[in-house]
This record gives structure tokens, C-alpha cells and sequence, in this order.
């Protein structure tokens, strides 16, 4: 159990990071500028409002080989798509199953703001899918992620800021834009 708490930490760390900035304030940035982010490497493409920053970490992560993340800021909030490699012995034992993977990831990654949680199960062309909202901060910011489990890749599509932001056209936009490109 302390491996997947150690990961937790760092995974929280490296998602917090853009949500903070989403909390005190970024830079806005008008949704006409629309781009195709397409990492064939990585094997995902999306429509973003902008360039993406991107953050990589390679270190050793425990049962994560590498996570990268592409950052864009959406009104007064951000998306950002991130990329988590387990090693394949993680997904062996502790996070065997795909809902093993999504417990682990949801009650890490989604539970550093408090509020009301609702999660449900999420259509996708390929591999598991699943979904949460999280409203925190006496209901002032909304947090929406998609994730898209692949094998040993998790793919993590998140858009959130004032209660609004995670549910309007952009928003849907990215959403429905995401696609696996190689599997």
C-alpha cells in the first residue's frame, strides 16, 4: 500500500500543479484559436484552444514509467491531457484490473479539493473508460476528467475552473475531439 501512496503524492503533485494556476488566476485565452495536438508517440490526438505547455517526468515514479502532460488554459480555467505509463509489472499487482487502475487514479488524483464526486462509466472506442465531476471550493470551481485506459497507458482528459467552464462548448469540444490513435 505505501507504493501506491508514494505515487499518489507525486501524482497529485504533478496534476495539482495546473490546477493551481487555474485557482489564482492565469492568463485567458479566447477558444478561436483551436490547434490539433496530435502525439503519435504517445497515441492520442485532441483539439485545444492554443499551444500546449507541456511537462514531462521521467523519473523513477515506482510502478510509472513517464508522465506527460500538455497544458492550456480555457477562460478562467485549463485543460490539460496527461499521459501516465505503469510499468507493466504495476499493472500485474497492485493495479491488475482496470477498475483497480481507475479506484487508485480517482481517489488519488481527484480527491485534493473537497466536494461532491460524481463518477460513472464512460463509452470509449478503445480500452475502459470512465468519467468524474468534482465541484469544490463552496461550489466555485469544477473540475470534469475523462480517462481512457489502453493496456498500460492512462490517458487523462481534464477541463475545470468557475463552475461553467468544465461544461461549455469548449469543454465539449476537447472532450469529444480526444481520439486513440495506435493501440
Amino acid at each position: 500500500m505505501s507504493r501506491l501512496r508514494s505515487i499518489g503524492s507525486i501524482g497529485r503533485a504533478l496534476l495539482a500543479a495546473p490546477l493551481l494556476v487555474m485557482f489564482l488566476g492565469g492568463p485567458s485565452l479566447a477558444a478561436e484559436r483551436w490547434e490539433v495536438l496530435s502525439v503519435p508517440e504517445l497515441g492520442f490526438a485532441v483539439d485545444l484552444p492554443g499551444t500546449p505547455q507541456t511537462r514531462q517526468k521521467n523519473e523513477d515514479l515506482i510502478n510509472v514509467l513517464a508522465v506527460h502532460q500538455y497544458l492550456v488554459p480555457v477562460g478562467d480555467g485549463i485543460a490539460a491531457v496527461s499521459v501516465m505509463d505503469f510499468r507493466p509489472a504495476a499493472r500485474a499487482l497492485p493495479l491488475a484490473t482496470d477498475e483497480q487502475v481507475f479506484r487508485y487514479v480517482i481517489d488519488n488524483y481527484v480527491g485534493f479539493c473537497e466536494g461532491a464526486l460524481k463518477e460513472e462509466p464512460l463509452a470509449v472506442a478503445v480500452g475502459s473508460g470512465r468519467q468524474t465531476r468534482r465541484v469544490c471550493n463552496d461550489d466555485k470551481i469544477a473540475i470534469r476528467t475523462h480517462y481512457h485506459l489502453v493496456g498500460n497507458r492512462l490517458f487523462n482528459i481534464v477541463v475545470g475552473g468557475p463552475d461553467g467552464v468544465d461544461d461549455g462548448e469548449v469543454a465539449r469540444r476537447i472532450f469529444e475531439s480526444f481520439r486513440v490513435t495506435n493501440n
